[in-house]
């Protein structure tokens, strides 16, 4: 838990196997905007949809850039022909940037958002 009474508080969070120190500064209503600052340049890339899967279809955007996303919220859909998948954001920040438009195809492992 993060105390935001502390002038300053800090964040560890492990991100695609890396280590990674977040430091958020207090009081409360400046939090938002420092974590998506220090989060901003996290890459997320498309999972892995099966194990012969290697492509699929940006089927939808459901956030755009700007948004900002708790982890484990929906982002996009990928569809294949095989299944349909919703890409959760693995981290909570704001959307800088997204790298397919809508139908675009995309390879599993390929930078998806940032």
């Amino acid at each position: 838990l993060l105390d935001t009474r502390e002038p300053m508080a800090g964040v560890l969070r492990r991100l695609d196997g890396r280590l990674a120190t977040v430091v958020l500064t207090g009081p409360r209503r400046g939090l938002r905007s420092t974590a998506r600052a220090a989060l901003a340049d996290y890459v997320m890339k498309v999972p892995s949809m099966g194990d012969s899967i290697v492509e699929g279809t940006i089927a939808s955007w459901e956030k755009k850039v700007g948004d900002t996303v708790a982890a484990d919220e929906v982002v996009a859909t990928i569809e294949t022909d095989k299944v349909s998948v919703e890409v959760r954001s693995e981290v909570a920040g704001a959307i800088a940037e997204v790298f397919a438009p809508v139908d675009a195809t995309v390879q599993v492992g390929q930078e998806l958002l940032r």
